[in-house]
């Protein structure tokens, strides 16, 4: 920081201490301090131009931000109204840490509709957390003619908590539970449409997960909390106070009632519940970028992907990444799927949907360099990039998929359903209402 006069203007430096040394730091050096400084607000390190002429000289070079921008965003600006490249930069940098931060953004000041937060498919039906709560869609017997009908609409028993539904899951015995923008928790028991939901979080409940015979809830307060729901009230045996940033994705291992991997600022790290508090860190797994989603394996207990602006596989333990990225997109990718070592769906915030088989890249990582075959090669190469199931004009924040169909939700307020192999959509759009 550089310490200001009361009139003003930066103060002298205090004896012994000279601010010469920034002169001679070559432009690529001190452009990388931004590369550094990710998790900060934009303007906070634009004002690293005070601290001397040369520095000012190097942060006002809008062809310097131009590099910038194609280093981390590599597309075409959409933001028209912004006259430099630094100011396109700089909402766009302000738009990612919003959503990593656990909230979210709009392109419009009027939303087109009730924005759909996460989706899930069970069973031949949907469940959507969206601005209206919770709704189930009943997927059997779609047409190409026929809307997508709500078949039932979740209640509480504490507006004061509810509000929008930022996410739900569906529970081993047929009940739902999801997390609400109040910091409220709710759960329904299987054929309940009114549920119990109490105060869990000071922020949003962004994400929640299945863990032995608790459930896991992690917030926007940075916490993450276990609960117990087996007596008369939920109780809280575990809490995570401060995660490193706001949570956005948990998901448990496989093989395990005590572990779980969960999203925080550039990575994700693996805990073990078992130790006193919960605080035990088993490996702690670093992005490029922020991280969205995490999701452990279902078929190798010792893999987990997470993503920023592409798909990372990680060995557990070697702490290593096992190949090359899967499904580059120019922007955050706000929620991936895998269904075991077959199929992957992503969706980022580039209003993009792609999708792609595993099979060649874990034939990969048995075959490693040496006896690939052409077609395998082909395989890992779509798998990089992934094919593109749709393009929305707003964000896009959540996808699930089962044997037939996929379905995406986001920002413009309505659930798609797509064919697994066609590009056109089984059932008209819909809007979340």
């Amino acid at each position: 920081k550089v310490a200001r006069q009361p009139g003003g203007g930066p103060s002298a430096p205090p004896a012994g201490v000279s601010f010469e040394f920034a002169t001679g730091v070559p432009d690529e050096v001190v452009m990388s301090l931004v590369q550094q400084y990710i998790d900060s607000s934009v303007w906070s390190y634009c004002q690293m131009s005070q601290v001397c002429k040369a520095w000012l000289k190097t942060f006002s070079n809008d062809n310097q931000w131009n590099q910038e921008w194609n280093r981390r965003f590599a597309q075409r600006p959409t933001d028209c109204d912004a006259a430099t490249w630094r100011q396109r930069y700089a909402n766009a940098h302000t738009i990612e840490r919003k959503f990593a931060s656990g909230s979210f953004d709009f392109r419009s000041a009027d939303p087109r509709g009730s924005t759909v937060y996460n989706l899930t498919t069970v069973g031949g039906k949907c469940l959507a957390a969206c601005g209206d709560g919770v709704i189930a869609y009943d997927l059997a017997g779609l047409s190409r003619c026929t809307d997508v009908k709500p078949v039932v609409r979740f209640t509480v028993d504490n507006d004061d908590l509810a509000g929008a539904a930022l996410c739900c899951l569906p529970t081993a015995g047929g009940g739902v539970v999801a997390g609400f923008q109040q910091g409220g928790l709710a759960y329904w028991n299987a054929g309940d449409e009114l549920g119990v939901c109490w105060e869990a979080h000071t922020k949003g409940v962004k994400a929640v997960a299945l863990l032995g015979n608790g459930i896991l809830s992690g917030s926007a307060d940075h916490g993450v909390k276990l609960w117990d729901l087996s007596g008369s009230s939920p109780v809280c045996t575990a809490h995570l106070p401060d995660i490193m940033g706001g949570v956005t994705a948990i998901s448990p291992i496989m093989g395990t009632d005590s572990m779980a991997v969960i999203s925080c600022r550039k990575g994700a790290r693996v805990w073990d519940f078992r130790a006193p508090g919960g605080t035990a860190v088993v490996a702690s797994l670093r992005t490029d970028d922020w991280c969205l989603c995490v999701e452990a394996s279902r078929t190798d207990s010792n893999v987990v992907r997470c993503s920023d602006k592409a798909v990372h596989t990680w060995d557990l333990r070697t702490k290593t990444r096992i190949h090359e990225p899967l499904h580059r997109h120019e922007r955050l990718i706000a929620q991936f799927k895998t269904d075991g070592g077959y199929r992957l769906v992503s969706c980022g915030l580039n209003g993009q949907v792609k999708t792609s088989s595993l099979e060649g890249v874990e034939l990969a990582r048995v075959m490693p360099g040496r006896g690939r075959s052409r077609s395998l090669d082909t395989h890992l190469s779509s798998g990089k990039y992934g094919k593109l199931l749709c393009h929305q004009e707003d964000y896009v924040l959540t996808v699930d998929f089962d044997e037939t169909r996929v379905v995406v939700g986001g920002l413009e307020g309505k659930v798609e359903i797509f064919e697994c192999t066609a590009e056109v959509p089984v059932a008209k759009r819909h809007r979340a209402s």
